[in-house]
């Protein structure tokens, strides 16, 4: 629980806070057309929704002149959490899953300014963006960006079985924990040595194909100085629900309390293998990772509470390690406990469509001020808990939808 003696600023600085940023910019888009109602074509018994319309992306009907900068909005909601999370404590860590591309002004972004810049005013080179310019005030805000396949490209043809033994589970994946993997392979890594240069961290989930690119990878992430998570697994991501046997890459018997002290990674957003979240916990400290990131939720049904996290934070070893806890600020859930049974595409406004292929699932409008309080009250609640910090997931979502629903041509 949030201390109830607490600044009422503080602790609504990651929720109604958020929901300023969207009352203080430019109008709200998603309720413009259907406030809280369902839309036509929803059927619903019992307050269930048993059909619902076929999820399409279809442009919103605004005026090009009005529509946001979500990048912009994106990071603004991004460096709002991050402040109150290092107003609590400097040391808490605010990281994002992939969303490099928010660290540089984008193309679109010069688009919006010349759409919205009057014919008649006087040029001001100075204020218009220039795509790949360096957000360096957002950079040095966000303490780090975990990036999945950065070295390694696993679509090459499937892997020898000998080397996936003691690598990975015989378990069929479910599903892919992500619907909204950006694939980095060809990334810029002198962005993101620009990035590092300013302070940011960078953390990789490698999923390779073979043993081979493998080791490659694991080369390149300690010429790097970059903590990976290493699968080898050909295809679709897999869901991160076991913890690979042995110790990790780059074993580390020293304490880690930040990100530059980190030599390797665990993810693990998937406790459904453990009777428990007792369970789940313990076998995390059982390892010798220097750095976890965790689903908070133990079967999306029960949250690991405050003792669970205290011992997932130290190694097998002895040694205190980073435990990060996933946040999506773009996908809602409905095995989660905000969930409402009422809810719906359209109904609250600010859930706008399915994702394709995840059942339950809906993407939102991260603008709307309900969603970000929602945000902001969860995110404070990881950081109650004892977390070390927090790994903002669907940033890449959110900001592609957003921008396929409001084309500028």
């Amino acid at each position: 629980m949030a201390d109830p003696n607490a600044p009422r600023s503080l602790l609504t600085a990651a929720g109604l806070g958020l929901a300023g940023l969207l009352l203080l910019a430019a109008p709200a888009v998603a309720q413009r057309a259907q406030g809280d109602r369902p839309p036509e074509g929803q059927v619903r018994v019992d307050g269930r929704v048993l059909a619902e319309p076929e999820d399409e992306p279809l442009p919103l009907d605004i005026p090009r002149i009005e529509i946001p900068n979500y990048a912009e909005r994106l990071r603004d909601m991004i460096a709002v959490l991050a402040d109150y999370a290092h107003n609590r404590d400097p040391g808490l860590l605010v990281l994002t899953r992939n969303g490099l591309q928010l660290t540089v002004q984008t193309v679109r972004e010069q688009q919006l300014f010349e759409l919205k810049t009057p014919p008649n005013a006087l040029p001001t080179p100075d204020a218009a963006p220039r795509p790949g310019d360096l957000h360096r005030n957002y950079v040095r805000r966000l303490d780090g960006v975990v990036i999945d396949t950065l070295f390694c490209d696993p679509t090459n043809a499937p892997p020898d079985p000998e080397d996936l033994k003691g690598i990975i589970t015989d378990e069929e994946p479910e599903v892919p924990v992500s619907p909204f993997r950006g694939s980095l392979v060809n990334q810029d890594l002198e962005l993101i040595a620009e990035v590092r240069g300013l302070g940011m961290g960078v953390m990789v989930v490698e999923q390779c194909p073979d043993r081979e690119t493998a080791n490659q990878a694991l080369r390149r992430a300690a010429d790097e100085k970059m903590p990976i998570h290493l699968l080898i697994q050909p295809g679709p991501l897999v869901s991160f629900a076991s913890i690979p046997p042995g110790d990790p890459p780059f074993l580390n018997s020293d304490n880690v309390e930040a990100l530059a002290e980190a030599r390797n990674l665990l993810v693990l957003l998937d406790g459904a293998a453990w009777a428990s979240p007792r369970e789940w916990a313990l076998a995390v400290a059982e390892t010798n990772y220097d750095a976890v990131i965790v689903d908070p939720m133990w079967r999306k049904s029960r949250a690991l509470g405050a003792d669970e996290v205290l011992d997932m934070k130290f190694k097998r070893l002895g040694a205190r390690r980073l435990l990060l806890a996933q946040l999506d600020v773009a996908i809602a859930d409905d095995s989660r406990p905000y969930w409402n049974k009422d809810w719906g595409i359209g109904n609250p406004s600010w859930l706008i469509g399915r994702v394709p292929g995840f059942p339950g699932r809906y993407y939102t409008d991260f603008t709307h001020p309900d969603w970000q309080e929602l945000v902001g009250r969860y995110f404070a609640t990881l950081l109650d808990l004892g977390y070390d910090g927090v790994v903002l997931e669907g940033v890449d979502a959110a900001l592609k939808r957003h921008e396929i629903m409001t084309p500028l041509d």
